[in-house]
């Protein structure tokens, strides 16, 4: 999760703009983080449950059977986490859209943003060109 929170802290830093809809990358960090809290708290409380079952001589079907309710919660807990990450996939594509796979600011969105309408003063600015950012230092 640090990763993806890096990514989408990261990104509108170095391309010099905002992301596509920052609500929607808010709403799959937060899907992501959830889901993996409450599937961590699940299988822990199902692998109790299992091991102090299997100590007591249970067997082991028996102990599969007790923790059938647990599948469902991990179901729930799973889609959050898919849906959380669609939408962290979703925001980053439309980023794309406008910069471009390579980050030249020349996606097949980005001609969308240079309306010669508009006024100089009021008008949207070009995706940024992303290409030539990061550039290493130079050597000594």
């Amino acid at each position: 999760m640090w990763a993806v929170a890096g990514v989408l802290y990261v990104w509108p830093r170095l391309a010099g703009a905002l992301l596509a809809s920052f609500r929607l990358a808010n709403w799959g960090f937060w899907l992501v983080t959830l889901g993996i809290g409450s599937m961590a708290l699940v299988l822990s409380a199902q692998g109790l449950q299992q091991g102090f079952m299997l100590i007591s001589s249970a067997e082991f079907v028996d102990t599969v059977v007790a923790i059938r309710p647990y599948w469902w919660v991990r179901t729930l807990t799973g889609l959050s986490m898919d849906v959380g990450t669609s939408l962290l996939v979703y925001v980053q594509a439309k980023c794309a859209e406008c910069h471009g796979e390579d980050g030249r600011g020349d996606g097949p969105s980005a001609d969308q943003l240079r309306d010669p309408a508009w006024p100089t003063s009021t008008a949207p600015s070009p995706p940024a060109s992303t290409a030539r950012r990061c550039r290493p230092s130079p050597t000594r």
